[in-house]
């Protein structure tokens, strides 16, 4: 599923000022949510949706020390623009000046129309935020979050569980709750968002994914002894991102070859794929999250370029079929480089199939892949490079016996179009 993730106050604010007239959840112009549904996104998970404690803005405005952090997010920043933590949640209500509880329910409208659907925070623990609040009120009674819980399945298609970690919650609480917002929303989607790494026991606790703190570091770590972390049972259970809210933006932390081998690992396996609001246009300057407006920036064309091809195969059936990560080995003896990268498949031979690979490091890299599942022998195989021009004919027999050479520049990838050819 891919995921279009938004600060609304900065959303907002940010389309006032392009339809020169008050923009509530409510108003949305079409074409803004059109612009969505064109790129092939499924869901939009709004962030920074709910009233924030009116202390929590207080503090937030008084604190001497965080004023540079603000001037170096956004130079001209205003009093009026300091909002605080979004995580610290008077009530999961929204706000009166962008339209109430009632344009959440018509932008859910509106999306549904495009075939989008709406996810929205549950703040379970306003400390187990990335943004832990500075005043920040108590978290919710466990009677009044599973209660929240409940009504809030039935405002939106998914949920972002914020803080699920929470210590105090015993281990029968989550599924409990779960239960119950799924008889008022049976196919509500469930997100875990937490601290401690090891959570995904919430994912037998009732959450169909779960976000863990440090994800979006192992991919722009650029070290793929890091990736196998990606790689586990659970894969297809992972919300997989390279930027989070608040958090430094990938387009000016790190190359654009990095940028883009990390999208493709990032992005093409299964799993919750989230996509955050500049990402696309290379947003270099990080917003602070206890803002309500960031910078002004024009959009990189190579990277939008990229970002664009990648949503082009994304849109691909094949993209959305099993997968499967193939193995590799070393193309000579003593050639270590094969450890580099990382190759996998999706689709089949028969309903077409999609080979990616990513050579994930700063050497040269080559291995051969092991191809017996496309069951390769008595004709020959066809690889197109969907980013470029090539294109590939390679003998099945030989694809069954030694498998897949593959020699790739540093931070280089393929993503192959595999289609039988003519028998042999």
């Amino acid at each position: 599923m891919l995921v279009y993730q938004a600060d609304a106050r900065i959303w907002l604010r940010e389309e006032s000022r392009r339809e020169r007239r008050p923009v509530t959840l409510g108003s949305l112009s079409a074409s803004a949510l059109d612009a969505l549904a064109e790129r092939g996104f499924q869901w939009l998970w709004l962030r920074a949706t709910w009233e924030i404690d009116p202390e929590e803005r207080e503090v937030s405005r008084r604190r001497a020390a965080w004023l540079e952090e603000y001037r170096e997010a956004l130079v001209d920043v205003e009093l009026e623009d300091i909002d605080g933590s979004p995580f610290a949640v008077r009530e999961h209500r929204v706000p009166a000046d962008v339209g109430g509880d009632g344009a959440l329910e018509d932008l859910r409208e509106e999306l549904l129309r495009r075939d989008l659907r709406l996810m929205v925070d549950l703040v379970a623990d306003p400390a187990g935020a990335a943004c832990a609040p500075a005043a920040a009120p108590r978290a919710p009674a466990p009677g009044d979050l599973r209660r929240e819980l409940a009504r809030l399945a039935g405002k939106a298609d998914g949920l972002c569980a914020v803080g699920a970690d929470r210590p105090d919650l015993g281990g029968g609480f989550w599924p409990e709750a779960i239960e119950r917002a799924r008889a008022v929303h049976p196919r509500v989607l469930l997100c875990a968002e937490c601290r401690d790494e090891s959570a995904a026991g919430l994912l037998e606790r009732g959450f169909d994914f779960v976000v863990a703190a440090g994800l979006a570091g192992v991919l722009t770590a650029g070290v793929s002894s890091r990736l196998e972390t990606l790689f586990s049972e659970r894969t297809d259970r992972l919300a997989r991102f390279l930027e989070s809210h608040g958090g430094r933006r990938v387009a000016g932390s790190m190359t654009e070859r990095v940028h883009a081998a990390a999208a493709v690992v990032a992005y093409l396996p299964p799993g919750l794929r989230v996509v955050h609001d500049g990402q696309l246009e290379g947003r270099r300057r990080a917003h602070h999250p206890r803002l309500s407006r960031r910078a002004a920036e024009e959009p990189d064309r190579e990277v939008l370029g990229f970002y664009e091809r990648l949503l082009e195969v994304l849109a691909r059936p094949e993209a959305r079929g099993p997968w499967r990560r193939l193995g590799v080995r070393e193309a000579w003896e003593g050639n270590e480089t094969f450890r580099q990268l990382v190759v996998f498949l999706q689709g089949g031979p028969r309903d077409g199939a999609l080979l990616t690979a990513v050579n994930y490091g700063p050497e040269q890299g080559q291995c051969y892949v092991e191809l017996s599942c496309l069951e390769t022998r008595g004709r020959s195989w066809t690889l197109q490079d969907l980013f470029s021009l090539a294109v590939y004919e390679r003998d099945g027999g030989d694809l069954a016996n030694r498998g897949l050479y593959l020699d790739l520049a540093p931070w280089d990838y393929n993503v192959f179009e595999v289609s039988p050819g003519r028998a042999l």
